[in-house]
């Protein structure tokens, strides 16, 4: 540093060179040469510095690429992987039971806009004539709606109702014992329905269907956003069917509004109404041959009943839904729910005017009659509370889910099992 300096000045001076009365006075007990090296040295600092910031190149970041897993509608496929049957979302593979699913495009695709319908396709559910004037459904031996094993989105349904697929997302049956996540009852199993739920996309979907037997039925299911994390969903449906005597109408209506939409806290409000009026074919006359089968079996065509039968029901419901994430993963999903329920049926029942009538003697001429009426009322009103709380965590090397929860339900019922017809 020490040889380097005198040839700083000689360059700075060389440089610079001014007359001698243009040269500033030197400080007190400072030579020239002395001034000048700290103010070169100042002067060459700042030009390499504004030289570095002039040329200091633009940087362009790499590409961050953020992933997500949307949630598949039951419109839009025929399998799923994931299921809330067993109150939390989870692997089908991780279930160690049978667990069905039916999505609303299988359901769709078959056909299948009856309850019934949707469970007649799977494998252990049988149908018996039930003592309410409805098919009693049986799953592995013992029947659904008896047991109260019939849900909507986790929660009881009403027995004794007419239900429709018009505002299912789909249908999930799981087989076997069920009674640790679903308490009393669900020996043979359980079918859970899971509503359609407001989407952030805008998408309108509208069907007509026609077939035999008179039968009409238009859909309609229409979704909006309203906001940043906010939809409205409305699901409508209208179906006429009239069938050799027996008949069907149907009118369902369920709008749905939800907000915070995958954030922290979302809501969501729900109302649900279907009603159905038909006339229905109560029962056939028929003998049993020694072997146990039906003998003279008459066609289904047929129809022995009165104009003035029929089968009225109705189911009206309202929900409140509330799904808190935390930050560890964890789901806290609480529902409110409050519904009432009605069944009204009048129906004849038949059979052999001589009652002691011998399968031989079964011919065109025989002669068939009413015994009379079979009356049957009933209503239902529910309150259910319920909130489930799920999460994962991994310990020992495993990974562990834990599922906890409370329920409240309330059913006031009243019924009249058999009536006369006056």
């Amino acid at each position: 540093m020490a040889k380097s300096r005198p040839l700083q000045r000689s360059t700075a001076l060389r440089s610079h060179a001014f007359p001698a009365s243009q040269h500033p006075a030197p400080a007190l007990g400072m030579s020239s040469d002395k001034a000048l090296l700290p103010l070169g040295a100042l002067m060459l600092a700042a030009s390499m510095g504004a030289a570095a910031q002039g040329s200091a190149p633009e940087t362009t970041m790499s590409t961050v690429t953020v992933k997500e897993t949307a949630e598949i509608q039951g419109k839009d496929t025929l399998l799923l992987k994931k299921t809330t049957v067993g109150k939390g979302k989870q692997d089908i593979k991780d279930i160690p039971q049978s667990v069905t699913v039916f999505t609303e495009k299988l359901m769709a695709d078959r056909n299948q806009d009856d309850f019934r319908e949707v469970l007649r396709t799977t494998a252990g559910v049988t149908f018996l004539a039930g003592e309410t004037g409805e098919e009693d459904v049986r799953l592995r031996g013992f029947s659904l709606g008896q047991a109260g094993d019939i849900y909507i989105d986790g929660m009881k349904d009403a027995p004794l109702i007419e239900r429709d697929t018009f505002n299912h997302d789909r249908v999930e049956v799981l087989k076997g014992s069920a009674s640790m996540l679903f308490g009393k009852g669900s020996t043979g199993g359980v079918v859970n329905q899971v509503n359609k739920a407001p989407l952030l996309i805008d998408q309108h979907e509208a069907a007509y269907t026609f077939g035999t037997g008179n039968s009409h039925r238009a859909t309609g299911d229409f979704n909006f956003v309203t906001g940043e994390n906010a939809a409205f969903r409305l699901n409508a449906m209208v179906q006429e069917a009239d069938n050799y005597g027996a008949k069907q109408d149907k009118r369902g209506i369920a709008p749905t509004f939800a907000w915070g939409i995958g954030t922290r806290d979302e809501f969501s409000i729900g109302l649900y109404y279907l009603e159905s009026k038909g006339r229905p074919t109560y029962n056939h006359p028929w003998r049993l041959s020694a072997d146990g089968k039906i003998n003279t079996t008459l066609p289904a065509r047929n129809f022995y009943g009165l104009e003035s039968d029929y089968t009225n029901t109705s189911s009206q419901y309202a929900t409140l839904g509330h799904i808190h994430r935390f930050d560890d993963g964890g789901e806290l999903n609480t529902r409110l729910r409050y519904g009432t329920y009605e069944r009204d049926m009048l129906a004849s029942t038949i059979g052999f005017q001589n009652s002691a009538i011998t399968l031989g003697q079964i011919n065109d001429s025989t002669v068939l009659t009413r015994y009379g009426s079979k009356g049957r009322m009933g209503e239902s009103d529910v309150l259910q509370v319920q909130s489930d709380y799920s999460n994962t965590f991994n310990w020992g090397g495993k990974k562990h889910a834990v599922l906890t929860g409370v329920d409240y339900y309330d059913d006031d019922a009243k019924r009249n099992q058999n009536y006369a017809n006056t």
